[in-house]
């Protein structure tokens, strides 16, 4: 789990996750972390019928030279059950195995 941060009540609030990466992943497959940011379930928080964001959006950028490599993308979104903790996911692209640079991902989230 990456660092617990507090809400800044301006425009975004930035947080990072622990290290993302450095074994295999297989075709197909995904690895995750995560980062605590106090206040992000209210700003995130999804509208059932429509399945989007009521009030805000996410985003993760590696905070490391080159990422995770060729053949990687990544995502981040509100975890489904737990409060305020925000799940990024790099996933393999490829047909098959490959190791993800290991990294540290910032985590923005900005408000609609």
């Amino acid at each position: 789990m990456g660092v617990e941060n507090t809400w800044d009540q301006s425009v975004a609030k930035i947080g990072w996750t622990g290290s993302i990466g450095g074994a295999s992943v297989a075709a197909g497959a995904s690895v995750t972390g995560t980062v605590v940011i106090n206040g992000a379930s209210a700003v995130l928080g999804y509208n059932s019928a429509y399945d989007k964001p009521t009030g805000g959006t996410v985003q993760a950028s590696p905070s490391f030279a080159g990422g995770p490599g060729a053949g990687f993308q990544w995502t981040a979104y509100l975890h489904a059950t737990e409060v305020d903790t925000i799940v990024v996911e790099v996933q393999n692209c490829t047909a098959g195995a490959l190791t993800p640079t290991a990294g540290v991902y910032s985590v923005t989230i900005l408000r609609f």
